[in-house]
Parts: structure tokens; C-alpha cells; sequence
């Protein structure tokens, strides 16, 4: 884990496949144990709109987390995620997004992790 605690999403990317997935473990594992109650509630699934929305995971944990996911090349291709109104904190890209359909999930990381 060292080097990945040292990273941001662009540098973990940059780092390879394998940094990669063990700096999102650890970012996913970090929230959970700062926030435990976002991962308490039931999950649902999300609605994914546009040409890529069967290649679109996409799910909440209440009204406070998302999860979404792309499989393949899903991002950028107008398709776009409603997320629940209390989200809107991208915390693997570190960033606040502007609307809650939103279709540049992935532009920090291919995996979006989202809450308020």
C-alpha cells in the first residue's frame, strides 16, 4: 500500500493497473472507515441514460453514496448517470460536480465514487 496512499487519481493511473486498483481499495476502504454509515443502507440501482447505458454499473447506497462504473468505453460517449440529489463530491477525483445527471464521471478515474 505505501506508494498508493501517496497518490491521486491521475498518479495512480499513471503508476500502472496494479497501483491503480490498490490505490481505489484503498480510497474505497478509507471512506468506509471514515463514513461508515454511507455503507450501511441498502443499495438501488441508478438510471443510466444514453448509447452507452448497458456498458454503465451504477448504483446507490441510500440518498448519501454512488457507485458508478463503466464497462469498456462507456465513458465519453454522451451517456450520463442520475445520481441521487445528495451526492455531488467526486472523492477518487477529488472534485465537486456540477449537476446531478452528469456525463464526465470518469474524468478523473474510471471509477467514480460519489457523495455529498
Amino acid at each position: 500500500l505505501g506508494r498508493a496512499q501517496t497518490l491521486d487519481a491521475a498518479g495512480a493511473l499513471a503508476a500502472g493497473a496494479a497501483t491503480a486498483k490498490t490505490w481505489l481499495v484503498w480510497r474505497v476502504l478509507e471512506l468506509r472507515r471514515q463514513s461508515p454509515e454511507l455503507f450501511d443502507l441498502p443499495y438501488r440501482p441508478l438510471e443510466v441514460i444514453g448509447p452507452g447505458r448497458d456498458r454503465v454499473i451504477a448504483y446507490a447506497r441510500g440518498e448519501q453514496l454512488a457507485i458508478v462504473l463503466p464497462r469498456g468505453s462507456a465513458a465519453g460517449t454522451g451517456t450520463v448517470v442520475a445520481l441521487p440529489s445528495g451526492v455531488g463530491y467526486d472523492v477518487l477525483g477529488k472534485r465537486r460536480l456540477p449537476s446531478a445527471a452528469r456525463a464526465d464521471l470518469w474524468a478523473g478515474f474510471p471509477v467514480a465514487l460519489v457523495t455529498p
